[in-house]
Parts: structure tokens; sequence; C-alpha cells
């Protein structure tokens, strides 16, 4: 298989990815644009690709927010309790301890 037609898979792979849609569902492009031709390895050719696709996505409307974060604060328990969905205890913070009740 050419390296193009890899190229042209991965970055299809990319956009489904990322977009949910296909290449075919899109508007024609030039994928020869963003072929790396002086590639030298796989993380090249991957970098590539994540960029094509992206570019791709945002030519057909497609928006991403670069500032997006999606990291926690603390850990699961917290963070899932915190969202309303049950207290420390429903995930394994309590320790079994009533204290002063």
């Amino acid at each position: 298989m050419s390296m193009m037609k890899q190229f042209r898979q991965m970055v299809d792979a990319k956009v489904q990815k990322i977009g949910g849609v296909g290449l075919s569902d899109l508007a024609d492009f030039d994928l020869w644009a963003y072929f790396p031709e002086d590639a030298s390895c796989d993380d090249e050719y991957d970098q590539a690709a994540h960029e094509c696709a992206m570019e791709i996505l945002t030519d057909n409307g497609f928006l991403f927010d670069d500032d997006y974060d999606d990291s926690m604060d603390g850990d699961h328990a917290s963070g899932l309790a915190s969202a309303g969905m049950g207290t420390d205890e429903d995930y394994g913070d309590w320790n079994g301890d009533y204290g002063d009740f």
C-alpha cells in the first residue's frame, strides 16, 4: 500500500474519531497539501494526519475550544459527589466512623 493511501486512512480515522464523520462526508480538500513527503517516522505522519484532520474539520464548520481542559481538581469520588452524583460515602471515601453522631 502506498504511503499516500496509508496517510489518507490515518486522516480518515482521525476525522472519524474527532468529528464523528468520515472524509467522504466532507467537502473536497487537497490531501496532498498535508502529506509530509519528508517524514522519517510514524510519529511525523501521525502528527501531520492530526493537523490535517483538524484543519479539514475546521474548514467544514466544526468548532474546537483550544483552551478546553478536561482534567479534574481532585479524585474521581469527590468529583462525582460534587457533581451531585451521590456523596463521598457512595464512592469509597467514607471510613465507616460515625464520629460524634
